[in-house]
C-alpha cells in the first residue's frame, strides 16, 4: 500500500510576495490561489496559476466572502 500526503498552501494573498509563494511550490502538492476580492487580482491569479502549472502543483480557488 502506498501512502501520500497532500501538502496544501494558500498562495497569492500578498501580490508583493509572489517570489516567496512561487518558492513554496517546490515543497507543496496543491495550493489555493487568492481570488479577486480576497486579496489577489487578475494579474496575481494568472501568475500563480502559471507557476503552479510549471511546478506540477494542483491549483484551487480561495475566493473572498
Amino acid at each position: 500500500m502506498s501512502r501520500s500526503i497532500d501538502l496544501n498552501a494558500d498562495l497569492g494573498e500578498e501580490p508583493g510576495e509572489q517570489a516567496r509563494d512561487i518558492a513554496l511550490m517546490r515543497v507543496i502538492s496543491s495550493c489555493n490561489i487568492a481570488c479577486g476580492g480576497h486579496a489577489g487580482d487578475e494579474a496575481s491569479m494568472a501568475a500563480m496559476l502559471r507557476a503552479a502549472r510549471a511546478a506540477g502543483v494542483a491549483p484551487g480557488a480561495h475566493p473572498s466572502y
